[in-house]
């Protein structure tokens, strides 16, 4: 953090800081002396923990940014776990779905082959008996649903 540059009231400096830029002037170094008397780190208004070991409130500053980091990535990988799941159980479903349906086709399969030469596949198509194949068929779909 930029420290405040600004003269100290002549009254608060100290003689032995009022006195360095004279003594350092005598002994050849007085372009090292700075402008003016600048402040204490005390004088200098920050927030900035003066006499104490900052370190336990750095811990604490890190540890909460630690937090606030994690939770910002915690939200894409929920909502990609989210998306997965609902992948997996439209999956599920449909492969339900499926099985039910080619295990009532299966069914039907066996039936008509077991009456022998396709009696059944031409009775089915017959129109006076529409009307009870309907009801069988539809009857076959509600057991492939309770049994699937």
């Amino acid at each position: 953090m930029a420290q405040r540059i600004s003269q100290m009231p002549a009254e608060a400096i100290p003689a032995a800081q009022a006195s360095l830029p004279y003594s350092s002037v005598e002994r050849g170094i007085g372009a090292m002396t700075q402008p003016n008397m600048g402040m204490k780190n005390m004088n200098d208004g920050s927030t900035y923990p003066k006499f104490g070991n900052p370190q336990p409130e750095r811990n604490i500053a890190g540890q909460l940014q630690n937090v606030q980091q994690n939770a910002v990535a915690l939200a894409p990988q929920k909502a990609a776990e989210a998306q997965g799941m609902v992948v997996k159980k439209l999956n599920e479903d449909s492969t339900a779905a499926y099985q039910a349906q080619n295990d009532m086709q299966t069914t039907l399969a066996n039936i008509m082959e077991a009456t022998g030469n396709n009696e059944a596949t031409i009775e089915m198509g017959n129109a006076q008996l529409f009307p009870k194949r309907m009801q069988e068929i539809a009857f076959s779909r509600k057991m492939g649903r309770m049994m699937g």
